[in-house]
């Protein structure tokens, strides 16, 4: 998969050209065609989802305070942010006098004393304790979105705030007691292509800030701007392996954040790819799936914090391959649901223990991909997506046990968006 370093002209990409092109900005490097599909294996649900096709080129969230969620038109204030470095200061860290926290390189504190590493240096994730938090996103008529939603587990509020420009393929993770998002991708400010942001974001416990951490790579230590990354808590830290960027061969690196900076690990780890999912199991960060140039993948792998290991599941059944599905933590497994696999669109729910991938089958979301999806206390919240050449708005939660679709109205609809636990 690719993303466009050049004008598209929208009209002559198909609407789910190949593997990915949700957001008509991405060429193919599979052989999918997206439709709606039950796949390999996926259940179709019969419940049917809330869907915009966004035709008017924009798309307006429709909330108590009216507010018009799409991106700006020029683009310019990403620009600026991903380029100057960000807010200004030292870059040191520090402990902040009035509330005794530590700080991060942006002079913000982040961590409280909860984050402590216990149990040989690894803190538990419960996740969702304080609901989950929504950002951004894509409209399938070519909107980005800045928009900010917290979900409690029954009602979606807007906050409004003030924080990182309009973007989609971005991703966020929970750390200490904020969240923290990395880059992502959004249209140039004259309409010609994409461009891959490299700034890095702290939510919590209410507002956005821009962390030192973001800057010019001559002056930091940090991943090359980029999209279809993914991202996941470790501990103490948060961890980004892949993605993709405009100019750029598929990355498969892997990156750190520990709410200051940015470190690299050494050693070899899952192939380059974009499009795949990561979610935390314990002491583990799970990664499975994705794209490269030939197609869809169907790989799991576990990283420890400083090395990378491929797993076999047990019996040898696993998820077909896919791109663009979710997984989250839940208990002491993770769940993965949907995607786009060589047949189109999944509609399929699994959970692994680490050693094993076993199929849930229940009825659940229709088939969709690039939906976004973190775990909320004992259970898993799933919004959004694409399905076909539509855009989707959908609540649903799994409790383990079942899918449930939730009346909430909240975020339009979407795709692309990054969701993560508030601790």
């Amino acid at each position: 998969m690719r993303l466009h370093s050049h004008p598209v002209n929208r009209s002559q990409v198909p609407a789910r050209a190949a593997i990915v092109s949700f957001f008509a900005l991405l060429v193919a490097c599979g052989s999918a065609d997206g439709g709606p599909s039950s796949g390999d294996g996926g259940t179709d649900s019969t419940t049917d989802a809330v869907a915009s096709d966004d035709s008017a080129g924009r798309a307006d969230v429709t909330n108590e305070s009216g507010g018009d969620a799409t991106g700006p038109t020029d683009g310019a204030s990403t620009s600026d942010e991903a380029s100057d470095g960000g807010a200004e200061g030292s870059g040191d860290a520090g402990v902040d006098g009035t509330s005794g926290l530590p700080l991060d390189a942006s002079g913000d504190a982040l961590l409280d004393g909860s984050s402590t590493p216990s149990d040989g240096g690894v803190v538990s994730y419960d996740g969702g304790g304080g609901g989950v938090l929504l950002f951004g996103g894509f409209a399938m008529s070519g909107a980005g979105f800045f928009d900010t939603w917290r979900f409690d587990g029954a009602a979606w509020s807007l906050i409004a705030d003030t924080g990182p420009s309009d973007r989609w393929e971005t991703a966020m993770a929970p750390l200490g007691t904020g969240v923290v998002l990395f880059g992502g991708v959004q249209e140039e400010p004259n309409n010609s292509g994409v461009i891959a942001l490299d700034d890095t974001w702290l939510f919590g416990p209410t507002t956005w800030r821009q962390s030192n951490a973001s800057g010019p790579p001559s002056n930091r230590t940090a991943p090359q701007g980029r999209g279809q990354y993914a991202m996941a808590a470790l501990g103490n830290e948060v961890v980004i392996f892949g993605g993709n960027a405009p100019g750029f061969p598929l990355f498969g690196d892997t990156w750190v954040f520990d709410g200051q900076s940015w470190s690299q690990p050494t050693g070899l780890g899952p192939s380059a790819r974009c499009n795949h999912v990561m979610a935390t199991l314990g002491s583990r960060v799970v990664l499975f799936g994705g794209a490269d140039d030939n197609g869809p993948l169907g790989d799991t792998w576990s990283f420890d914090g400083t090395a990378w290991s491929q797993v076999t599941a047990t019996g040898g059944v696993a998820p077909s391959a896919r791109f663009d599905a979710t997984m989250a933590t839940w208990g002491d497994e993770v769940i993965l649901f949907g995607g786009a696999g060589a047949a189109g669109n999944l509609s399929d729910t699994w959970a692994f223990t680490g050693s094993t991938w076993t199929p849930v089958t229940v009825p659940g979301p229709s088939a969709r991909a690039g939906q976004a999806m973190a775990t909320l206390g004992t259970s898993i919240v799933l919004f959004g997506g694409y399905a076909s050449t539509m855009a989707l708005a959908d609540t649903w939660v799994f409790d383990g046990a079942m899918w449930t679709n939730l009346p909430a109205t909240g975020p339009s609809a979407r795709s692309s968006a990054a969701m993560a636990a508030l601790p």
